[in-house]
């Protein structure tokens, strides 16, 4: 797990032990979060230099943040909030099939991006589960993870919400 010691500073921690690395360089982002929650960092499978951030909190104006060139001495990130409605974002993940498909779990479900690398990305709600009679409901999503075994027909999406379970999708 990792730990933040000041408000730039996040080390690597062991779970068991709670022993702290020491071989690991703080890291300093210009992320403009000020006195919000950086509630997710998504880093692109295919390119460790493309990473998305997510906010959370209320009442302000951007929530999601790209950075490509993170591997860098000052990484800087820029908001691609775009049309995405103000309202807190819980996690990101970035397509593994697909550097431009952003993926959100939000303050009301999952919305998503086909053009995640463009200057203001275009956001939709993306609320369609495995059985299209039966779309995810306006939920919080805490959680949102990306399977990587294209053996099973390709990778599947998987939503954590707060109190109505866990849903899939392709």
């Amino acid at each position: 797990f990792f730990k933040q010691k000041t408000a730039y500073d996040i080390v690597y921690c062991d779970w068991i032990s709670d022993v702290c690395s020491s071989h690991l360089t703080p890291v300093v982002i210009n992320l403009p979060v000020g006195n919000r929650t950086v509630t997710s960092i998504a880093i692109d499978a295919n390119d460790p230099n493309s990473v998305v951030a997510t906010l959370g909190n209320y009442n302000n104006s951007s929530y999601v943040y790209v950075c490509e060139d993170s591997l860098g001495a000052a990484p800087s990130f820029r908001s691609i909030h775009s049309n995405l409605p103000d309202f807190p974002v819980y996690h990101a993940i970035i397509s593994v099939d697909d550097p431009d498909i952003i993926i959100l779990g939000t303050e009301f479900g999952i919305w998503a991006t086909t053009n995640g690398t463009s200057t203001n990305p275009t956001w939709a709600e993306a609320l369609d589960g495995k059985d299209p009679a039966k779309p995810l409901p306006r939920s919080p999503v805490f959680d949102v993870v990306q399977t990587t075994n294209k053996n099973w027909s390709g990778p599947r999406i998987y939503a954590g919400t707060h109190g109505m379970g866990i849903w899939e999708s392709q």
